[in-house]
């Protein structure tokens, strides 16, 4: 049989004082019931009080760790989630901030470089075209100067066409040998003129333009000459009136106008 006890053991200081207060209330009782019946049955009460004395500190302690067990808290999971909600969802929510500064940075990075990629191929591209723009002006710009010069040539051809036909009417010819003749009598007007002439055009000369009869004009003909063209000798000059010379000195004169 397991050995009673009057000091079993607590589970803690406060229990124990506690127990400690309701044993001394017991005995304080036990003794005064003692005192008084302590002549009558001695032994009796004696027997009887211890046994009452381990009887109540059995309750006393069965009621304290019962009290004690009562006491020990339970974890609430729940509880628990709703006093750190505030803590939760801030960790939630930088986890989340972070993940998408993450993926921005990295979608940023890699739209960079898809951007600069396109761009340098869009550029590549661009260059191309310029170049071919440049090349076909250029082509354009010189089939242009062709086409001017070209056309300038025909039109200059023109010009001498006509300028041809005018000198060769009889009045416009009548009109040349005339100027020539006065130009050569300017230098001295004493002298003999020689006027070279085709055989064709000595009968219009004598009778159309030579006004003054005088021997001192002496026309003479030259089949070299072409129809229209004179050439006038004097003692210290020669004036060549011949239509070729003419029209060739006509035609330096509009190149060097059209040229420049």
């Amino acid at each position: 049989m397991e050995k009673q006890t009057m000091f079993p053991r607590l589970k803690s200081s406060s229990n124990f004082s506690r127990w400690s207060n309701t044993i001394m209330d017991k005995i304080m009782t036990v003794k005064k019931i003692s005192e008084v019946h302590y002549k009558e049955s001695r032994v009796k009460i004696g027997t009887r009080t211890i046994e009452a004395i381990n009887e109540t500190i059995e309750t006393d302690r069965s009621d304290l760790d019962k009290n004690e067990t009562d006491k020990k808290p339970e974890v609430d999971i729940e509880q628990l989630k709703f006093l750190y909600q505030n803590e939760i969802e801030k960790i939630e929510s930088d986890v989340r901030a972070a993940a998408k500064k993450q993926g921005y940075e990295e979608g940023l990075v890699k739209a960079q470089k898809e951007t600069d990629a396109s761009n340098a191929e869009k550029i590549s591209e661009l260059d191309k075209k310029l170049e071919l723009i440049e090349s076909l002006d250029k082509a354009l710009v010189e089939k242009s100067e062709a086409i001017v010069s070209n056309q300038k040539e025909q039109l200059l051809e023109v010009i001498f066409s006509i300028i041809g036909n005018l000198i060769e009417e009889p009045s416009f010819y009548k009109d040349l040998v005339s100027k020539t003749i006065e130009a050569a009598a300017t230098t001295n007007k004493e002298q003999v003129y020689t006027i070279f002439v085709h055989p064709n055009d000595k009968h219009f000369i004598e009778s159309e333009v030579l006004t003054d009869k005088s021997d001192k004009y002496k026309v003479v003909e030259d089949k070299s000459l072409n129809n229209g063209g004179i050439y006038i000798e004097t003692d210290n000059c020669t004036l060549d009136a011949r239509l070729e010379i003419i029209l060739s000195n006509v035609k330096k004169l509009l190149r060097a106008k059209y040229d420049g």
